[in-house]
């Protein structure tokens, strides 16, 4: 069996290492822009809107929220921040059911 400390000194063992080392590197990379590029267009929306404004100004909002939410696919704050968009649509059924 190869022992630890001559297989790094050699070629082929550094060659592996040093792949390892780029692919481990490239995997941190992917996973890093999948959490940070999402987040800059994130609508920073934390809480239901409960008042027509507040879901107006949320609405505003729905196309970046909607892009941030598909970008990240399974992150459940985005697609959470994503819904609270949609609050004028209650508002707006709430005032045709009082007429």
């Amino acid at each position: 069996m190869i022992e630890i400390s001559t297989f790094l000194e050699s070629v082929h063992g550094r060659i592996i290492v040093s792949y390892i080392c780029l692919h481990l590197g490239l995997l941190l990379a992917a996973v890093s822009l999948w959490i940070v590029l999402p987040e800059l267009s994130s609508s920073n929306i934390t809480t239901l809107p409960v008042s027509l404004e507040g879901a107006t100004a949320a609405a505003a909002h729905r196309g970046e929220a909607l892009w941030a939410a598909r970008a990240a696919g399974v992150r459940g704050d985005l697609w959470t921040e994503s819904a609270f968009t949609f609050a004028n649509l209650e508002w707006a059924g709430s005032r045709q059911a009082q007429t």
